[in-house]
């Protein structure tokens, strides 16, 4: 049942329509909204946020328990993977990566700039002038996406089940909330930073440790090794840095840089995210064939 509902809520997330009949958030938003209301006088923000994630946790741990019980668990089937899709990370990494290869491919430097900020909005505003500056954050963002759209919430939903997930993405819901409606309280949601490197700490290295597999052997080997003995280094950072070695030849920043011909520097760049897409790809693979291979071990 395990390795059917992984396949069935990953392949809805890779589908886009799908997902999004699942993934509605405004209820999120509002429990926030009303826990606020009701006790933002009574409670610290540390005691919000834990009622917050902890009445839909409850609710879900109670289902999924009677779910589990009937029906030769079919029914917890249809939990899981339902559970599993509103886990699952927001915006699809892979199309937003497929428009801006696209647009690198056909577009000026102006329009590529614009269609950057659109497709990836968390990136920073205040590089505008330079576009290689640019080029380096959704280089960066494309590995974090992958680590906290995919791969953490697949981790933790083999390792603890359905509801571990659910928790993950709640506390992601509920960090966006604070960004979005207001970001002078962010500072007090300290706890939710710090459950969220907690929960990424570990599904980082393994996503790490599976690049060397899916590309660069040596060179992603080096660098797993020195961010292991890393404890507090951002998980970001270890995928991104042990992502980009694993590609078989990346780009050369410096010359990246220095190189004056725009056009020449959005084909450099679009080929570069091509390699990166292959190797994600291929790190989907060995994941699911590991899996696989467990379930049918065990």
């Amino acid at each position: 049942m395990l390795f059917i509902s992984l396949c069935v809520g990953v392949a809805i997330f890779f589908m886009a329509d799908s997902r999004k009949l699942i993934q509605h958030d405004n209820w999120f938003n509002k429990l926030v909204e009303f826990i606020e209301t009701k006790l933002q006088h009574k409670l610290g923000a540390e005691w919000i946020w834990i009622i917050t994630l902890l009445i839909p946790t409850a609710i879900v741990a109670w289902l999924v328990s009677e779910a589990d019980e009937a029906w030769l668990g079919f029914p917890m089937l249809f939990v899981s993977v339902i559970l599993l899709v509103y886990s699952l990370g927001r915006e699809g990494y892979l199309n937003s990566l497929d428009l801006y290869v696209a647009s690198l491919k056909v577009a000026n430097a102006e329009t590529v700039f614009i269609r950057a900020q659109e497709l990836f909005p968390k990136l920073s505003k205040d590089l505008r002038d330079e576009w290689s500056h640019q080029y380096q954050q959704i280089r960066q963002l494309v590995f974090y996406q992958v680590m906290e759209q995919l791969f953490t919430v697949v981790f933790w939903f083999i390792v603890l089940g359905p509801v571990a997930a659910l928790i993950y993405r709640l506390n992601e819901l509920y960090l966006v909330y604070r960004q979005q409606h207001d970001g002078s309280k962010l500072a007090s949601a300290h706890v939710a930073w710090d459950l969220k490197y907690i929960i990424e700490w570990f599904p980082a290295r393994v996503l790490a440790w599976s690049f060397t597999l899916a590309g660069n052997f040596t060179k992603a080997y080096h660098e797993c090794q020195h961010s292991w003995r890393q404890w507090a280094e951002p998980t970001g950072e270890i995928v991104v840095r042990t992502g980009l070695q694993a590609l078989a030849i990346p780009l050369d920043m410096e010359e990246f840089k220095q190189t004056t011909d725009t056009a020449e520097q959005q084909q450099m760049a679009a080929d570069e995210l091509m390699a990166v897409r292959g190797l994600l790809n291929r790190t989907v693979v060995i994941w699911g064939a590991t899996i696989a291979l467990v379930t049918l071990l065990t």
